[in-house]
Parts: structure tokens; sequence; C-alpha cells
């Protein structure tokens, strides 16, 4: 036994099966016992002042035990389990296996409130399973059977959802995102980020909606275009191979043209397509081309040939006044002219002694006249029809060249020839009036 160091006045009794066997009191300073000290009872330490019991330890149990603070400077083992009814304080940590947990360690643990997380504190359900007022996570995966909500998700790797996401606020994917089911969007989608380069027509796709079960769907840009042009002989488009689109009126369906059909121009009052029908545009469009003096000897005229059936052709000017000249008129490069020596060029008739109605042309008096005689204009004239009349011996009397109806000769309604072989011209300008030139 090594030495025992005791207070003065410090007395210690031994008592053994609860008698008192022996009674020390140890001077002040070290005390040396040599050997063991073999005990076959209770070994008790008592307050030798009040009695009361300080240390015990019962040698059939093994048990140790006392009222006041134990004090070990070395180390001390325990072969069995170490049970306190008060505060167990360690000095630097506790170690249990080869865990050492020290005092920075145990206020991780120290006033932790359940389903709530704190600043360096462990994390602990509550009887719910939910833990609230957690930061930022950094982890591996996150695996989540039931409906989850975040502020936000930051990860390096994969984030594989099998329910619905839902996020009042913005959700950033820097990496690929892959859904396996539907994406719902109730608000606007702006994609950011995408390189702007040139479109690849039969190689590139678009993403669409698809009606049937709402899934989305991919198709090339050729075929989006096909799909536009529709029936070429329906719409006049076809979708090329290049993914581009072309006008193909040659492969139209064939019908003939109706006045109600119409053609589509671009109107300039406002810059847009508008229809019209074949025959406004027939009506219509003539009167809108440039007025231009003609040169008769090269330029053609439009006719349709064989009537309202047969087809719109054009023949030269010149050709037309060469096939309408008629006797004693010719045509040379387009102009008509009298034939020089041709005869008569314009109908002549004789007049006996007797009143008559005048035709075009000149009508000259064969006989002399017995009385005053009327000569009376045509009652229906065209513009521009030329009426001469030659009186010849009068025998003092008068010719008088009457009009016809509500006619008048220059503001007159006759006039009268009373010189022997006399002459008047009229011509009819319309408007039942004549003019003597």
């Amino acid at each position: 036994m090594g030495d025992v160091h005791c207070m003065e006045s410090v007395a210690i009794n031994i008592y053994l099966g609860g008698y008192k066997y022996m009674s020390y009191k140890f001077q002040t300073g070290p005390a040396l016992m040599v050997g063991k000290l073999v005990q076959s009872g209770t070994l008790e330490i008592r307050d030798d002042d009040a009695g009361t019991l300080r240390f015990q330890i019962d040698t059939d149990s093994g048990a140790i035990s006392g009222s006041g603070p134990s004090h070990q400077v070395g180390a001390v083992t325990f072969g069995g389990a170490v049970a306190a009814t008060g505060s167990v304080t360690a000095g630097t940590s506790f170690i249990i296996g080869s865990a050492d947990l020290n005092e920075t360690d145990m206020e991780k643990l120290d006033g932790i409130t359940n389903g709530t997380a704190t600043a360096a504190k462990a994390v602990v359900l509550d009887a719910s399973k939910n833990i609230a007022t957690i930061g930022t996570i950094g982890c591996g995966a996150i695996t989540s059977t039931g409906a989850s909500s975040f502020g936000s998700i930051s990860s390096v790797a994969a984030v594989t959802m099998t329910g619905v996401l839902s996020s009042s606020a913005a959700i950033q994917v820097v990496g690929n995102t892959i859904l396996g089911g539907n994406l719902a969007l109730s608000g606007t989608f702006t994609p950011t980020g995408v390189t702007d380069t040139g479109i690849a027509m039969n190689a590139d796709s678009f993403y669409f909606r698809d009606n049937d079960n709402g899934q989305m769907k991919r198709d090339t840009v050729a075929d989006v275009v096909d799909a536009i042009a529709g029936t070429v002989t329906n719409t006049g488009l076809a979708g090329e191979s290049d993914g581009t689109m072309k006008i193909d009126i040659a492969n139209m369906t064939a019908a003939t043209i109706a006045t109600t059909d119409t053609f589509v121009f671009n109107d300039q009052n406002g810059d847009v397509l508008r229809q019209e029908t074949v025959d406004d545009l027939f009506t219509i469009g003539p009167a809108l081309t440039t007025e231009a003096a003609i040169t008769v000897a090269d330029d053609y005229v439009l006719f349709l040939d064989g009537g309202a059936t047969g087809d719109a052709k054009k023949e030269k000017w010149a050709d037309i006044a060469t096939a309408i000249a008629g006797a004693n008129i010719t045509a040379t490069n387009g102009v008509l002219a009298a034939s020089a020596g041709g005869g008569d060029s314009m109908t002549v008739s004789s007049s006996q002694d007797a009143d008559l109605t005048l035709g075009t042309g000149l009508t000259w008096q064969a006989s002399a006249s017995a009385g005053d005689r009327t000569w009376t204009l045509p009652a229906s004239p065209d513009n521009g029809d030329i009426i001469t009349v030659k009186v010849g011996d009068l025998n003092g009397n008068k010719i008088s060249i009457a009009r016809a109806g509500s006619q008048t000769i220059d503001g007159a309604n006759s006039v009268d020839i009373e010189s022997n072989f006399g002459a008047v011209s009229l011509v009819y300008v319309g408007s039942d009036l004549w003019k003597i030139y």
C-alpha cells in the first residue's frame, strides 16, 4: 500500500458487520502500511463527528458507494456497467471505443429542439419526422417518397424525382434535365443561355405538345414544313428535301376558270393581300393601264377569237388595218387612205322633181323644178353621217332641206336653197344636231 495522507483531527473508524471494531486516528503527515489489507466484511468509512457514512466497500458483491465526491488521480478501469444517479462530469472527453467525444462534440447535442435545425447543433426529428429551418444541404442524393417543398435546390449531380416538383420560386438547372413524366407549365417558359446558331432545315427539330396524349414530342423542321405546306393540289405549296418551302403551281389541280373565280393581289393601300374576281380584272384592269400613243406599224391589239367562247389573242394594228380596208381603200403600215383614181368615194343618187327623204352621200337634182320641193333629213342618223345636196334648174322655185322630228340644222328647223345649181353639205354630230360645213 502506498502513502495515506490524512488531515489533522480526522478520525477513521472501521466497522465490520455493522459493529465498530477499530478506530484509528492518524497523525498529520504520511502513514505507511506494508502488505495487504484483508477485510472479510463491509468496509465503511464514516464522519467521526456526525457518524455519517462517507464511503463503503461491500466485500461480498464488490460494490463501492459513497456520499461525497470521489477523486482519482490515475486511470479508473471498470469491468462492468457504470451507473450514476446524478450528473457525470468529465474533464476533457468521453472515449467509447474509437469515438472520442470532447466538449465541442457534446455541445452539438446540448439544447436540441426536436424537429428544428439549429446552427452547430445535431438535428433530431420531431414526432412527425419533420425538420424545419434547415439551410443549404450538400449531399450525394436525396430520395423523397412523398411531397417535398424546397426554397431552392442546388446539386452538382443528378436530381431524380418520381413525384410532383412544385416551386413558388425559380428552379434553375445548370446541367441536363431529364423528365420521365409530364411537364406542366402555368407560367412563362423562358430559356436562358441558349446559343444562337443557324438552323439545319433538314436535320434540326422542333419540340411540340402532342394534343392526343399531352406529351412533349419532336419532329424535324423539314417534316414540319411539309405538314404546313398541305396538299400541293389544294394549296400550291410543297416542302423541299432541304426543309424549305416552294410555290408549286404546276402540280395544282387544273380547272376551267370562271368569271367568279378570284386572283390574289397585293393592295398598295395598306400593303396587304386581297382578292378580285376574273371578270372585274378584265373589266376594270385595262382602264388602269398606262396611256401611250400607238405605233400603228408595230403595236398590237388584243381581241377575242371566235366570239364570247373563244380565246383571247393579239394582232398587229397594221394587219387589222389591212384586213378592214375595203374597195378603193389602201392600208400602208396600218394607215388607211383612199385609193387615187379609185372612182366614187361616197354614195351618189339622183332625184327628179319631187319631195323625198335624203340618205347619206350625194343627192343631186336631175330635172328642172316645176314648183317648191321639200327634201327631209333621215330620222335615225348615226354620228358622222354626211349628206350633200346639189340642186339643178329651179325655175324660180326653191328646195327646202327639212329636219326630221326634233332635229335642228345649226339651230334652225330647215335650210332653203333658192339659187340654181346651189349646193349644201351637212354632217350629223349627235344629240339631234346637224352641222353645215
